[in-house]
């Protein structure tokens, strides 16, 4: 497989690699320096990253899709729940729901310096630690595939500080225990994040 990312971008990227470490996979990374020119379009149409080649030659791009596919090839490692259970649905729902309301409110702040990005962000940042009061992770006892997007949000987030100065004290610790994996360290190493973990 290659995984194609930009240097010194955000967490996207590096949520993928992520999963690629945690799972073990033999992978290489290609670094892009120009994403609009036709060769990266015809991977991605929207001239983002990241993009992953999988070993047949198809591609997909967008770092949440990859994610859940990956953890649909490799259901024994345990990052998605089987299809129709509950815990599939809130893999779904945590994953989303970082990406839709967490991250939009912390992006909107960055570009805009308005509160209504700032409540945004308080307001959802308290639905997931009351989801993580006396938990570890989001669904069930080990990592999923709603906590690598939701801490890759909050590495986003806290280019504003909204982990450390907006977020209740359960989601602080929980960032604080997954951005500490060293299978994370290893991903922002590889795709030479912004984000870059001791």
């Amino acid at each position: 497989m290659k995984l194609y990312y930009r240097p010194k971008t955000s967490g996207r990227p590096m949520r993928a690699a992520w999963l690629l470490e945690e799972l073990g996979a033999d992978y290489e990374t290609v670094a892009i320096e120009d994403t609009d020119s036709d060769e990266h379009h015809e991977r991605s149409p929207l001239g983002r990253v990241p993009v992953l080649e999988f070993d047949d030659g198809t591609m997909l791009f967008d770092s949440t899709a990859i994610l859940f596919a990956l953890a649909d090839r490799h259901p024994e490692a345990g990052f998605l729940a089987p299809l129709g259970t509950r815990e599939r649905d809130l893999a779904y729902q945590w994953s989303l729901t970082a990406m839709t309301e967490l991250e939009k409110a912390a992006l909107g702040y960055l570009m805009r310096k308005d509160d209504d990005s700032r409540e945004l962000y308080r307001s959802t940042a308290a639905a997931f630690a009351d989801a993580l009061e006396g938990r570890e992770f989001l669904i069930g006892d080990s990592l999923t595939v709603a906590d690598i997007v939701t801490t890759g949000v909050l590495f986003a987030s806290e280019l504003s500080n909204f982990v450390s100065e907006e977020s209740p004290a359960a989601l602080q610790a929980y960032f604080a225990r997954l951005s500490a994996r060293p299978a994370l360290a290893r991903a922002a190493q590889r795709v030479e994040s912004l984000f870059q973990l001791a």
